[in-house]
Order: structure tokens, then C-alpha cells, then sequence
């Protein structure tokens, strides 16, 4: 796999988890209630992770 294929892998995952720790930890202060639950967030992940298999097949660089 070519350097920048898993760049676009590290790059995808960071964003999804960082807004996933954003509504965790903010979300919070604001609401009465958290945002998300555990299993919410476990879901969020696996199915952004399948999103994810495209890209080895990705030629748009």
C-alpha cells in the first residue's frame, strides 16, 4: 500500500474520533445528558471504518 493511502486511513480516522471526543467531552457542560452513549459510539466507529475499505481503490491523487 502506497505511503499516502494510509496517510488518508490516519487522516479519516482522527477526524471521526475527534469529533466523537468533542461531543463527549463538551457536550456534556451544555446538555443534561451525554450525546452519545458507549454503544453509539462503538457503532459510529465500525461503520466509518467500513466507509473506509474504498479508499485502497481510491486514484483521484
Amino acid at each position: 500500500m502506497p505511503r499516502y493511502l494510509s496517510f488518508k486511513y490516519v487522516l479519516m480516522g482522527t477526524s471521526s474520533n475527534f469529533g466523537n471526543m468533542s461531543n463527549t467531552a463538551v457536550g456534556p457542560l451544555f446538555l443534561l445528558f451525554l450525546p452519545l452513549l458507549t454503544s453509539q459510539i462503538l457503532l459510529n466507529n465500525l461503520l466509518y471504518g467500513f466507509s473506509e475499505i474504498t479508499i485502497p481503490t481510491d486514484n483521484v491523487d
